[in-house]
């Protein structure tokens, strides 16, 4: 198990980093904008910490879906339109134990989905309508 857990944060170390600052604090991300990395999202990871978390990146907004398919953290999933205000928070999503893996769809339109360890959306006070920076390492 420790080889796989050491696999997999080599992998995540790759991938692009950013920040997303709200007022009560700062969520350090990896960044998964193509498809491949949006597949893989937080799969196997066996480890998050309070201030860490995945940014989803979309080229648009639409009503995004997420599962928890091979998840094994519970997770907070907080949706974003473009402007970067928060429409959709999902909290407490539980890992997927068998199939059919329940699906969780945005009540909005959105371009960007924030995904943290349980319990982050509450900790930090997060709220639909509330806003965000994004801070990527590009445009």
């Amino acid at each position: 198990m420790s080889f796989l857990f050491f696999l997999s944060q080599i992998f995540f170390n790759f991938l692009p980093q950013g920040e997303i600052l709200f007022p009560a604090g700062i969520v350090q991300v990896e960044v998964a904008d193509s498809p491949l990395e949006q597949q893989r999202g937080l799969m196997d990871r066996m480890y998050l910490s309070e201030d860490h978390g995945m940014i989803f990146v979309y080229q648009d907004s639409h009503v995004r879906t997420f599962w928890m398919k091979n998840t094994l953290l519970p997770l907070d999933m907080i949706f974003f339109d473009a402007s970067k205000k928060i429409v959709d928070i999902k909290k407490n999503v539980q890992p997927c134990r068998q199939d059919p893996c329940e699906i969780y769809p945005s009540k909005k339109p959105a371009q960007y989905v924030l995904e943290m360890k349980s319990g982050s959306a509450d900790r930090l006070g997060l709220r639909e309508n509330g806003s965000a920076s994004i801070i990527l390492p590009y445009p």
